[in-house]
């Protein structure tokens, strides 16, 4: 049943303040800019996609995600991506859990987000439930001169139906090139060491086209964001990818986690539902380290990327990421994980 245009419709609440905050931020030009990523949870659009396994999340589905609901969190995301600025807009944001283009646009076009002028990269995924990876990207401070979306695929597993990696080669602040990959990796359903393998599988198909880049140009700025839906400290990342520690640096390593002091704080991003007072760190950003020194042209501003989570995002009751949903009962907060970020800035080549 196609829903779209029925229900309840909401409408776009963006107020006089909201507009004027957002104006502010635009017309600052950034010293520095920013790279955020951000998995929203089950951004569905409330019409039915017959060709998708979305209908838990319309209007006549088990969570009763009406046009109010909906847009409600439209409104909340934009605000979300002009405040983790924090005095400017981020150069890219990437994104991960969103259905289709028409909730991206919903996000740019219907929220505070209007304002601003950022383009999209999107591409519908394999992905049996319909959630994609998408890049937004402000063309003032990056242009993208090229994109492809990886396929995660594997004799071994003929059925893994996965979201793809994005692949952008852009040019920052029109003179820095760099190479960003937005992921989200399969989950941890069936437990950790169960899906182990098919996370693997994303970390070798990403490590083939890191070491392509890398043997090309020894110094390429590398940022890869994303949900991993693994740990820093979990095989297809450390022994796959090869990623390391940036306070354990080897000359050998070519990739640096950006999470690790977090990680090791026990400071995280996400809360599993069986792991009611440990956080996560599924949610990562990784630079190659040749960003650490700006050896070309783009460096990393601190040693480490940071996670946002400013109190709007925190449920008060346990201190969790304040979510849309718990189980099937509405909270109208935002995600159950938080946003990360990295800040990188332009030094002399």
């Amino acid at each position: 049943m196609n829903v779209h245009g029925q229900g309840e419709q909401g409408t776009s609440d963006i107020s006089m303040k909201d507009t004027q905050d957002v104006q502010t931020h635009v017309n600052y030009k950034n010293p520095n800019v920013r790279f955020v990523f951000y998995n929203t949870e089950n951004l569905f659009h409330p019409s039915d996609d017959p060709v998708k396994s979305d209908e838990d999340f319309t209007p006549d589905g088990p969570y009763y995600w009406t046009y109010r609901r909906y847009y409600s969190k439209i409104n909340k995301l934009g605000k979300l991506f002009v405040a983790i600025g924090e005095g400017y807009m981020p150069a890219i944001i990437g994104l991960c859990e969103i259905e289709n283009r028409i909730v991206i646009n919903d996000i740019l076009n219907k929220s505070v987000m209007k304002y601003c002028s950022y383009k999209v990269i999107h591409k519908e995924s394999p992905d049996l439930r319909g959630i994609d990876v998408a890049l937004l990207y402000d063309p003032s401070q990056f242009k993208a001169y090229r994109y492809s979306f990886i396929r995660i695929d594997d004799p071994q597993f003929p059925d893994l139906k996965t979201r793809d990696i994005l692949f952008v080669s852009g040019i920052l602040l029109e003179s820095i090139h760099c190479h960003v990959f937005i992921n989200h990796w399969p989950s941890r359903r069936g437990g950790q060491m169960a899906s182990e393998a098919k996370r693997i599988i994303a970390a070798k198909r990403l490590k083939q086209i890191v070491d392509s880049l890398s043997f090309n140009d020894p110094g390429s700025n590398i940022i890869i964001m994303g949900d991993f839906n693994d740990e820093p400290t979990n095989n297809s990342l450390t022994q796959v990818l090869r990623t390391g520690d940036p306070e354990a640096m080897e000359d050998s390593v070519l990739l640096i986690n950006l999470m690790y002091s977090l990680y090791k704080k026990g400071i995280g991003t996400h809360y599993r539902v069986n792991n009611i007072t440990e956080a996560s760190v599924l949610d990562q950003i990784i630079v190659s380290s040749s960003m650490l020194y700006g050896r070309n042209g783009l460096k990393l501003k601190e040693e480490m990327a940071n996670i946002y989570k400013n109190e709007f995002l925190i449920d008060k009751k346990n201190g969790r990421p304040l979510r849309t949903y718990q189980g099937l009962k509405y909270l109208g907060g935002f995600s159950d994980h938080l946003p990360v970020y990295a800040d990188f800035q332009i030094v002399n080549k």
